[in-house]
């Protein structure tokens, strides 16, 4: 292999360069990327008794429980026909930014919110909450052009603009030095070769 590579190292370099362009055109390739996470999820103890319709106490504290869902499009192309479908309908929800959308109660009682589009860098926040009674669990996120991810979250540090300036510089001068690491690498093996 490698007094092939040393004898006629074009078509290795050339297939190199083909594979490599070839993982950067689908890696950059425009199309939506479709992500959802919950941002958090919380129970709530109210200090409130519960009543029944004939006003009898029954229970000395009632439970508020609250979700935040949040829905990105991360993709550089517009995501179409965004469903997001819940188990059923959540007793009370507020959708953010205000926008255009429509609910349909599917046959099986499902609840799902329909939007037209999502741009590219748009997102859209839906706070549900329900009192003495579970959450619906969310079923499923997708668009006409491909199926929601799940991305997980949690709270973290907002660090200053000049360390993440720093960290990318340092991410870019380590990718420039293993590419060139990789083809004084393979100068060498050609070289060795000969």
């Amino acid at each position: 292999m490698l007094q092939f590579v040393s004898n006629s190292p074009e078509p290795f370099i050339t297939g190199l360069i083909a594979s490599v362009g070839w993982l950067l055109a689908q890696w950059l390739r425009r199309k939506p990327n479709l992500q959802y996470s919950v941002g958090h999820s919380w129970n709530h103890l109210v200090d409130q008794p519960l009543l029944d319709a004939d006003g009898k106490v029954v229970a000395e504290q009632q439970l508020l429980r609250t979700a935040s869902i949040n829905v990105t499009n991360a993709g550089s192309e517009s995501a179409t026909s965004l469903e997001i479908t819940f188990n059923w309908k959540p007793q009370n929800y507020n959708v953010w930014p205000a926008r255009h959308f429509q609910t349909v109660i599917n046959e099986d009682r499902r609840f799902t919110i329909k939007l037209e589009s999502l741009a590219p860098n748009e997102f859209f926040r839906m706070e549900i909450m329900s009192t003495n009674a579970e959450l619906p669990l969310l079923a499923s996120v997708r668009c006409k052009e491909c199926e929601g991810k799940l991305i997980p979250m949690g709270p973290q540090r907002i660090w200053p603009t000049w360390v993440i300036a720093f960290l990318l510089f340092l991410m870019g001068s380590g990718a420039l030095a293993l590419i060139y690491a990789a083809v004084s690498l393979v100068t060498w093996l050609i070289q060795l070769g000969n």
